[in-house]
């Protein structure tokens, strides 16, 4: 059958071309699917995130409407406040010098 050994060669050349023709079609059939299943997890993908989408713009307008509620509380009632607070503490401090005045000048009488 083989007269001379580049018959043996050449069948050895044939075989190894042979297998790695066999090695690139197997790699491009897991490289199609791979295609194909990227391609599915995606649109999977994008139908679940146009099901959130409008979920969190819900989510995103109602912390912007509270948020403004909440400048409007600070703004409205909670500066008045600590307004007020201020006033009470000069008037603390008003009555305090007057009260450590008092104090000095009612020393002085019972000397």
């Amino acid at each position: 059958m083989f007269d001379e050994s580049k018959d043996i060669l050449w069948l050895a050349i044939a075989i190894s071309v042979i297998g790695v023709s066999g090695f690139f079609s197997y790699l491009l059939l897991h490289t199609a699917h791979l295609v194909r299943e990227s391609k599915r997890t995606v649109e999977d993908v994008n139908g679940k995130l146009k099901r959130v989408d409008p979920a969190l713009d819900a989510i995103t307008k109602a912390l912007e409407e509270a948020s403004v509620a909440v400048t409007s509380l600070r703004e409205n009632v909670i500066e008045p406040i600590a307004s007020i607070g201020g006033v009470i503490k000069s008037f603390s401090s008003i009555k305090g010098a007057l009260g450590r005045f008092g104090k000095m000048t009612s020393g002085d009488n019972s000397q």
